[in-house]
């Protein structure tokens, strides 16, 4: 089914289409239809890539015995489950945080919840459980 305009800021499209944005509460839901800010509708489109891509992958695999007879598909097959394609979370900052920087980047640069951790971990020694 074919989303449809409701307004120049949502669309109107069935429940189902819209899973992973009910799940985290970012849609208005009426009659089994959401309605869907079009900021949104890139998470959308990523899930029904996502599914497709599985299932076109969960073929081709049980297609193997046509495929794995050739060497370079073969090696490019195998390689398939070790790939990350994710969001690297490296450091692009040079240099390291010496140890005693530590108290005072402690008190411009951590949140509140892992200050009070560091302050209670510097006046006592130890972290009780659950901190």
């Amino acid at each position: 089914s074919q989303p449809q305009q409701y307004n120049r800021n949502y669309i109107k499209m069935p429940f189902e289409e819209a899973i992973s944005l009910v799940a985290s509460r970012k849609v208005f839901i009426r009659g089994g239809y959401v309605y869907v800010h079009e900021s949104k509708l890139l998470a959308i489109i990523i899930a029904d890539y996502e599914q497709i891509l599985e299932n076109a992958l969960n073929i081709a695999f049980s297609h193997k015995h046509i495929w794995g007879q050739d060497h370079r598909i073969s090696l490019l097959a195998q390689s398939l489950p070790q790939q990350y394609l994710g969001k690297s979370y490296v450091s692009k900052r040079k240099g390291e945080i010496d140890i005693s920087q530590l108290n005072s980047l402690a008190d411009r640069s951590m949140p509140l919840c892992m200050r009070s951790l560091h302050l209670r971990l510097r006046k006592d020694h130890h972290l009780l459980h659950g901190g």
